[in-house]
């Protein structure tokens, strides 16, 4: 196999394979992302509007490339949304070699206003991250564990983070700048761990579904050991992630480029 070429598959019980499915493994936590203190924000708002001027269906799909262990590698991935009755449900798919599909869903209560609320949040790969938020109880529970961490307003999960980064772009587009800083709390296996994410400005993206501008968020001020992620949201695909770019310490990386955008109106 040449250095620079994609993995072919040959032997998945060779030493080094197994090696890029474990590299692959550690990869695919950030390929499937992971809130947003906003403004006016109420933890204890009125329910949902059950009607939304959302699409009621998006999906965005990506190539990806990376590589993982030292080994290049090419997959796909998808996010689908999908809003009725004043719920959501969003659906993160990558595709893994070696390790079949990763799947983490998120669902909870949804409002043009506010955006996502989520309410539980599950890992087809990593059970221990699976929760539910329980925030008339100001909790949030991690069900396998049954561990119990404080809810604070406007947490987000890994996935839901994507959906409230594209809400708050859309309804703050005129205020969009580079040097734009938003504070995140999200939740990882244990607890809810603050993000920051900076606005770097409009960008020029060569993409597989064509050209596009879109605005580039990066993760700052990261704790030690922590991969450096980059988001890219764009007016054209209804602020969803025209790209994602993830980079382990180690050089691994996941490079994911959107290659469809499909929605279904109301």
């Amino acid at each position: 196999m040449n250095a620079s070429s994609p993995l072919e598959v040959t032997d998945p019980a060779s030493p080094s394979k197994r090696s890029f499915a474990q590299g692959l493994g550690a990869l695919a936590l950030g390929l499937s992302w992971g809130a947003c203190t906003w403004p006016g924000q109420n933890a204890h708002a009125a329910p949902a509007s059950s009607t939304s001027t959302w699409p009621a269906r998006q999906k965005w799909t990506y190539r990806v490339e990376g590589r993982a262990s030292g080994i290049p590698y090419r997959t796909e991935s998808s996010l689908a949304l999908n809003l009725e009755a004043g719920q959501y449900q969003l659906v993160n798919e990558v595709r893994l070699p070696f390790l079949g599909s990763q799947i983490q869903t998120s669902a909870g209560r949804w409002s043009d206003a506010q955006g996502p609320q989520p309410q539980h949040f599950s890992d087809s790969k990593r059970k221990e991250r699976d929760a539910r938020f329980e925030a008339s109880q100001g909790q949030i529970v991690f069900v396998s564990t049954q561990l119990k961490t404080a809810w604070v307003q406007g947490v987000q999960d890994r996935t839901s983070l994507l959906l409230t980064l594209a809400h708050r772009c859309m309804v703050q587009a005129h205020e969009l700048k580079a040097g734009l800083r938003w504070t995140v709390p999200v939740i990882s296996s244990s607890g809810v761990d603050p993000w920051a994410l900076e606005c770097q400005g409009l960008q020029s993206l060569e993409l597989p579904i064509g050209r596009m501008s879109a605005w580039q968020w990066d993760r700052v001020n990261l704790p030690e050991g922590e991969a450096a992620l980059s988001l890219w949201m764009s007016p054209s695909s209804g602020f969803g992630p025209a790209r994602l770019l993830m980079v382990q310490s180690n050089g691994d990386r996941a490079d994911q480029r959107l290659s469809q955008w499909d929605r279904s109106p109301n």
